[in-house]
């Protein structure tokens, strides 16, 4: 039997067209320091080989090489995600860890690179229901796609792992310059919506079990 996270997972990733791995060099690509730079790493270009400062930025160079991980980034064409490097930002997540309550600022929108984050509704008195889930196949834009500026939400890291975090001025600003972001969050926001019928519906038919 088809659960109701096989159903979400198999959604969300049957119309992405990148692998499991990372992504695969492109006849374009060039090296990507501000891939480095972005997260806030020493200068490549420095001199002082051999020391402690270099040895350390040659570890988090290989360590962030195959970053981002996010299948949506990486479904992205590569000079767009080029462009967008400068404005992703390497974050750690810890289980338990609030990226943004309800009623708060939308400050952000987060690319989970591994791990799982959990879209929750939160009620009056202070009960919460669990809506959603978003892994490394999406990301947390669905409010900021449409305009809001105050998040409805609770995401709330159910799994520890990364993300890549973009400021909300941000992703308005590549969505607005740049077509293939914005059709593939539309299409994302699509796939979404639909995990969340499901998650309704599986609800639903819990709550009737029990009664």
């Amino acid at each position: 039997m088809l659960t109701s996270v096989d159903y979400n997972r198999r959604l969300l990733t049957s119309w992405l067209s990148v692998g499991e791995g990372p992504r695969s060099p492109r006849p374009d690509d060039e090296p990507n320091y501000p891939q480095v730079l972005a997260v806030g790493h020493t200068d490549p270009n420095s001199h002082h080989l051999g020391t402690k400062a270099s040895r350390a930025w040659f570890t988090d160079m290989n360590a962030l090489s195959d970053w981002p991980r996010n299948r949506l980034l990486l479904a992205l064409p590569s000079r767009n995600l080029k462009l967008l490097m400068p404005e992703l930002e390497h974050i750690l997540c810890q289980r338990g860890q609030i990226l943004m309550d309800a009623d708060s600022s939308l400050d952000h929108v987060y690319f989970p690179d591994s791990g799982v984050v959990s879209v929750v509704a939160v009620y009056a008195d202070g009960s919460v229901i669990e809506m959603a889930t978003i892994g490394r196949e999406g990301c947390t834009g669905m409010q900021a796609f449409f305009g809001a500026k105050t998040s409805s939400v609770r995401l709330l890291v159910q799994i520890p792992g990364s993300a890549a975090r973009m400021s909300r001025a941000a992703f308005v600003r590549a969505m607005e310059s740049m077509p293939s972001f914005r059709n593939l969050m539309s299409a994302y926001i699509h796939a979404f919506l639909e995990q969340v019928l499901v998650s309704v519906a599986c609800n639903g038919a819990r709550a009737d079990e029990v009664r």
